[in-house]
């Protein structure tokens, strides 16, 4: 049986066996390539296993999204990533701002 894999190749298995969060893997599926922290997984810069290690190497947004701090995650939030977690399954952005 092939795991499930997200749309952009890196399996979910793969993302939850790191240490990523349900809300990281819903905000991978959800954002374009370009997304930041999308990108921190694509271009290769770190291992899964370094970021899951140590996710502040990602920044602050990536270090909220990969432990499963939503609120964290909308107030570290560029417009771009806020726009793009509205969009994600699950998340409620205007309950998180301040």
């Amino acid at each position: 049986m092939e795991a499930e894999t997200t749309m952009y190749g890196v399996s979910e298995a793969e993302l939850i066996d790191a240490g990523a969060s349900d809300l990281f893997v819903s905000y991978y599926n959800t954002a374009p390539e370009s997304a930041s922290a999308r990108r921190e997984v694509d271009d290769g810069v770190f291992e899964l296993s370094e970021l899951a290690e140590k996710p502040h190497l990602g920044g602050h947004f990536f270090e909220a999204l990969w432990s499963g701090d939503v609120r964290t995650a909308v107030r570290r939030a560029d417009g771009a990533n806020r726009g793009i977690l509205r969009e994600t399954p699950g998340v409620r952005v205007a309950e998180h701002v301040f």
